[in-house]
């Protein structure tokens, strides 16, 4: 492809005479040029519209006039957008082959009309409308080098893979942001002392589904238990043997669940309807709900000497991290099942590798990673993988990673979009925050 706005027309004529595959327009005027020359010649062209707020009159005043400024910077008006692919769609030589949309300073690469109009279409309808926010995207993860995409914002809204540590957060105070809310229950990745220190309130979404990262992690046991993957896999290639492929009845054993918070009550609950026992630890037990559900609160050594399966549901703090390493591995129940659902610095990786070795672990689900930030989230089939802990993880055929996707249901994303923007409004409203995170004070007392 070539980019139009840097071409001659003698170099566009060339460029399609030789039968470039795609031009990269950016306004009327090269929409119009390209037309006029592909008439000329005869061919029907095609094109790659970028809408988006420009900076220059003369080449982006087809752009500009669309655009209007607010609080949050450029904001596409959604009967602009359709404008410009309405034009691009009826100009008679040429062919909408993609467009490349900048709603704020959001990239949507979008391969098809049809595509790029339904992503505007809820954009504006389900967000802006509903709450009376204007929304800046950026597809890049927020850390120190990009927080300036933050400027002019009063809010910034951010997700797991986001660093909000404390010179983030001190760059975030001084463009003047005034809260960070996450679209995820986990907040180990802010900076909860330097928020406090700046003065920026932080809110999260504490339950989104909790039946949702509960139903995954219930899959991740089952499919461990019976080798539904490593089946799954023989099948397709003719070999119907059983060989390896025996599990157990969950009928019966013991499943220990660590951190008791909504989800893990819905974990319980399930678990509860196979007929399993159940034990369980948390920081603040429950006695009450523990009576009402019928487990018991135990100290993390008995459960780990107790339980067939240990499923993770705890905060990552300081004293959770790496909570599982050889330590606690050498007490478990050998060929135990361990689930992990939460936060992937819970858990020592390279301690986790060893167990499997060592036949100690019987098997492991992660839907997280300590490292998963390079990786999750993104597509790098096409490139070699240069985390050779991870490499090693996977290669085990007793271990299943998926990419973080436990809260990925369609009512866990809706409850996910609704909530945040509550808490968004509630603080512009100056209401009592529901949702709001703080530091733990240093003298939290529990048991572990």
């Amino acid at each position: 492809f070539v980019h139009g706005n840097n071409k001659t027309p003698r170099e566009l004529e060339e460029a399609i005479s030789a039968g470039v595959g795609r031009i990269v327009l950016d306004s009327r005027i090269e929409l119009a040029r390209v037309n006029e020359i592909a008439g000329r010649l005869g061919v029907v062209q095609d094109v790659y519209m970028r809408i988006t707020p420009g900076v220059e009159a003369d080449t982006h005043e087809y752009i500009r006039t669309g655009c209007e400024d607010s609080k949050f910077g450029f904001t596409m008006r959604e009967d602009f957008a359709f404008k410009c692919v309405k034009d691009a769609l009826e100009t008679p030589n040429v062919r909408l082959a993609g467009l490349h949309c900048h709603i704020g300073s959001q990239i949507f690469a979008l391969h098809s009309f049809r595509e790029a109009a339904a992503v505007m279409v809820e954009f504006m309808a389900r967000i802006r409308d509903t709450y009376g926010f204007d929304i800046c995207y950026h597809r890049s993860h927020l850390n120190a080098n990009n927080v300036a995409l933050a400027q002019g914002s009063d809010a910034v809204c951010i997700f797991v893979n986001d660093t909000a540590d404390a010179g983030t957060i001190r760059q975030l105070a001084g463009m003047g942001v005034k809260l960070i809310a996450l679209r995820c229950a986990g907040f180990n990745n802010v900076d909860l002392n330097a928020a406090a220190r700046y003065g920026i309130p932080v809110v999260r979404v504490p339950a989104y589904s909790p039946h949702a990262v509960a139903e995954h992690a219930v899959a991740l046991m089952l499919a461990l238990n019976r080798k539904i993957h490593r089946a799954y896999w023989r099948t397709r290639d003719g070999n119907f043997s059983l060989h390896g492929l025996m599990g157990f009845d969950m009928y019966g054993k013991t499943a220990g669940i660590v951190g008791t918070g909504r989800i893990a009550r819905e974990l319980i609950r399930i678990l509860k309807g196979f007929g399993m026992e159940v034990v369980a630890n948390d920081l603040f037990p429950d006695p009450q709900y523990a009576a009402e559900a019928g487990i018991a609160y135990v100290l993390l050594d008995e459960l780990y000497a107790r339980a067939d399966i240990v499923s993770l549901h705890c905060p990552l703090t300081d004293r959770t991290r790496y909570m599982i390493g050889d330590a606690a591995i050498s007490r478990m129940k050998p060929g135990v099942i361990l689930i992990n659902t939460g936060r992937g610095q819970l858990i020592h990786t390279e301690a986790l590798i060893d167990g499997l070795k060592e036949k100690k672990i019987g098997a492991a689900g992660l839907d997280v990673y300590e490292e998963e930030a390079g990786y999750f989230y993104e597509d790098t089939s096409d490139r070699i993988m240069d985390d050779d802990v991870l490499a090693r993880l996977l290669s085990f055929n007793n271990v299943i990673v998926t990419s973080h996707q436990g809260f990925f249901t369609r009512e866990a994303v809706d409850n996910i979009a609704r909530t945040t923007m509550q808490n968004i409004k509630d603080f512009s409203e100056c209401r009592r925050l529901e949702n709001e995170v703080r530091a733990e004070p240093e003298n939290a007392v529990g048991q572990l």
